[in-house]
């Protein structure tokens, strides 16, 4: 129950080191590192000690436990003794060792200059040779970015011909993590693509698009994969076992890793191909013929009319993926089927619609009332994406804070931390709700959100918003007011009253305005 409640039970944080830390029973002991770990950073020194203290423990299991509270507490001090278990005899503990290890060093300047990238060189290269760690190096890999030693970059290619399908996977999320500096990656790369294992030839594809423009010269080895209609099934007993999930369509179909690659490197001569594929007899072949055009961007952008075709596909998953590509490029011609799939039966299609209509920022504000109405969808994730897109259409989406404020008593966090960062964008009328923000700034139970309230107020204070005595005076303060309000005899909410009528008035004019709704 205490895990349940995350930070909000951080108030018993040292009863649980004090009684439950030292119960004889090891499960109970690492349900409390469990539990601590949940609340998350901020834990006092004696709680994080006792933490600490479980490093010595006799069993492997409590070591680990401890090794994943410490990173979810983001604490440094136990450095020396993390690093000193990257030798253990138990793989378990020597792979969430480095991955703790990895997380700090990302996250801490303290940590990072104890360990600089030569520093860690020798243990990743270890762990990534041994088949039991060798994922665990790499989610440490990822997560350390641009500070990963350079020296592990060949090391990482050799895991895209990995036998086990999530550690092809782990190897291409790491290479797109430091993609300046995979230079020494490429060769081995250009190798894997023309494997005889149709999983690793996907795999490398994948990894040159993780890479991006830096390995635009293996674009012409990449696009051999188009006409590749072979597919990994190397994984398909484990599926029907419930053993583990169907790995991505990139990491299966050659295909499917070819068109993805060729977006990301950005190779423009291949947008045809990208075209073509959108008529392909397989869905996700399609899915990912849409994606290309996401990476591809503005330079797809006379492209628009074959993908806002697609925006009627059968397969919903084909559907919700042109949706997002139409807004990467960026077309205002694909607004009216894009408003259309607000509509659709598909929650994921009407996310990815209202999201691209946010891409679209001003030249979409006709559509704000369109946008608004997706507030009451029964989907929160599609709620909390269609109030992020309200706040990117301008000022004229501008008097819709108050209902957007709303969302903030959801019960679901991702609503209420897309509420606050809509808010954030909203000017003066996303100020005159500081309190609210404030509130959950202090108060909320997840992380997320308290960071998303923070990031809320200071875009207002930077702008100027709350640049008046107390919230209260945010209102009628006049702030953002626009030129010429005085002479048409508005003032503080006057003004903002005068705005709204105006806004209606526009939206009246174009047909979009629903009668009685205010």
């Amino acid at each position: 129950a205490i895990r349940a409640m995350g930070w909000a039970a951080s108030r018993f944080g040292e009863d649980i080191a004090e009684y439950l830390l030292k119960h004889p029973n090891v499960t109970c002991r690492i349900a409390a590192l469990d539990a601590l770990g949940k609340m998350g950073p901020g834990q006092s020194a004696t709680v994080r000690g006792a933490v600490g203290e479980c490093l010595r423990d006799q069993d492997p299991l409590l070591r680990q436990s401890a090794l994943r509270a410490l990173a979810s507490m983001a604490d440094s001090q136990h450095a020396e003794d993390i690093k000193a278990l990257l030798t253990d005899a138990s793989p378990g503990v020597r792979a969430a060792a480095i991955e703790t290890l990895g997380h700090l060093v990302s996250i801490s300047a303290e940590v990072e200059s104890l360990y600089p990238p030569e520093a860690l060189v020798q243990p990743l290269t270890e762990l990534l040779a041994d088949g039991r760690t060798r994922r665990a190096a790499l989610t440490a890999l990822c997560s350390l970015g641009n500070k990963a030693p350079e020296a592990c970059v060949g090391a990482v290619a050799d895991a895209v011909a990995d036998q086990d399908c999530e550690i092809r996977q782990a190897a291409c999320h790491a290479l797109g993590s430091f993609p300046l500096r995979c230079g020494a990656a490429l060769p081995r790369l250009d190798e894997l693509l023309r494997s005889s294992d149709v999983g690793i030839r996907a795999a490398a594809a994948t990894a040159v698009g993780a890479i991006g423009p830096e390995a635009i010269s293996l674009a012409g080895a990449v696009a051999q994969l188009l006409s590749d209609d072979g597919e990994d099934t190397s994984t398909l007993t484990s599926q029907m076992g419930a053993g583990c999930r169907r790995p991505p369509a990139q990491l299966r179909l050659p295909r499917c890793a070819a068109l993805g690659a060729l977006g990301r490197l950005g190779a423009a001569e291949h947008v045809k191909s990208a075209v073509a594929a959108l008529s392909d007899p397989s869905w996700e072949v399609r899915k990912a013929s849409c994606e290309a055009f996401g990476a591809f961007g503005a330079v797809a952008r006379e492209e628009h009319s074959a993908l806002s075709a697609v925006l009627e596909d059968d397969a919903f998953p084909v559907r919700a993926m042109a949706c997002y590509a139409l807004g990467q490029l960026g077309s205002a011609e694909a607004l009216a089927g894009l408003i259309e799939k607000f509509e659709d039966q598909a929650h994921s299609v009407r996310l990815h619609a209202v999201s691209a209509v946010g891409q679209l920022g001003e030249k979409a504000e006709e559509y704000a009332h369109d946008v608004f109405k997706l507030l009451n969808d029964p989907v929160a994730h599609v709620r909390a994406s269609a109030a992020v897109a309200l706040s990117r259409l301008g000022p004229s989406a501008n008097p819709y804070a108050g209902v957007v404020a709303g969302l903030l008593a959801e019960s679901d966090a991702e609503v209420r931390r897309a509420s606050l960062e809509a808010l954030g964008r909203m000017g003066r009328h996303g100020a005159a709700l500081a309190e609210e923000i404030y509130e959950r700034r202090e108060y909320d139970a997840n992380a997320a959100v308290r960071e998303a309230a923070n990031q809320a107020l200071a875009s207002l204070g930077a702008a100027g918003f709350l640049a008046q005595e107390g919230f209260a005076a945010l209102e009628d303060s006049g702030v953002g007011r626009e030129l010429g309000a005085e002479q048409k005899g508005f003032h503080g909410l006057g003004h903002h009253f005068a705005q709204i009528q105006e806004t209606k008035k526009r939206v009246l004019n174009s047909g979009q305005w629903v009668e009685g709704l205010f």
